[in-house]
């Protein structure tokens, strides 16, 4: 059977996966470097061109929201409520396709760890404050992150409000919040603030303590959520609700 890939939101775990299929694959791959977010739907005429030619359509990081994998495509993802159980995506596209040994190399793994839980993920695997430098660079490059956003990401962080019981609250001119996260951990330590809310004209997204993340996710479940869970991760939402500022200080533990 024909596979297809389709790739979700653009970032360096994507490019990166886009890279291993095209040197270790002959599969089809159809790629429109869509943001955060995307859905099999951003497909739909791609998506069911392929079902009708009778092959396989493979989705990595989109939502199922066309029921793919119930008529027999695959679905790749570890993002969810227990995101840290499964393997990046990276990493499941590998075995997928039985990429040979040489194709695992240390960026790959470097990327997988980064995208798993962030500087401190790369920590826990070994990782240099070089190599932590060089990844999430290209995260943020790969992200679209311009010199002006980091500027702008800067200006944020110096009027960001901080609540007694440690929760951070950026408010953000722009969506690419990777310019704000990065400037709040160590190559060398990690996280150096625990609960950070950081809002935006179009969207919110908190990242820190995971039960504040799952119950964020119970109250909006269009919410998108990742990283380390369920013990940390992150979690986003396309609109900003009037009192959401409120509810994240209100479910932050205090601190002891």
């Amino acid at each position: 059977m024909k596979r297809t890939f389709f790739l979700g939101g653009n970032d360096l775990e994507m490019e990166t996966i886009r890279v291993v299929l095209a040197r270790w694959t002959s599969d089809t791959v159809v790629d429109h470097r869509l943001p955060w977010g995307a859905r099999a739907s951003d497909y739909r005429r791609e998506i069911d061109e392929v079902f009708h030619q009778g092959g396989q359509p493979i989705l990595v990081e989109l939502e199922d929201d066309m029921n793919v994998q119930a008529r027999g495509g695959w679905v790749i993802d570890h993002h969810g409520p227990n995101a840290a159980a499964r393997p990046a995506a990276l990493d499941q596209v590998l075995d997928l396709i039985n990429a040979p040994a040489e194709a695992r190399n240390r960026w790959h793994a470097l990327v997988s760890a980064n995208d798993r839980g962030h500087v401190k993920a790369l920590l826990e695997m070994g990782a240099t404050p070089e190599e932590v430098h060089a990844v999430r660079a290209a995260d943020r490059e790969a992200q679209g992150v311009t010199p002006e956003h980091e500027r702008q990401a800067e200006q944020a962080l110096e009027r960001a409000e901080r609540y007694p019981n440690g929760l951070l609250v950026v408010r953000l001119s722009h969506g690419h919040t990777a310019a704000v996260m990065d400037r709040l951990v160590t190559s060398h330590r990690g996280p150096t603030q625990e609960n950070v809310l950081i809002i935006s004209p179009k969207e919110v997204n908190f990242y820190g303590d995971g039960r504040v993340i799952h119950e964020l996710h119970r109250r909006y479940p269009n919410g998108w959520l990742g990283g380390d869970l369920p013990t940390r991760g992150f979690f986003g939402l396309a609109c900003v609700p009037a009192n959401i500022v409120d509810q994240v200080q209100l479910l932050v533990p205090s601190r002891p």
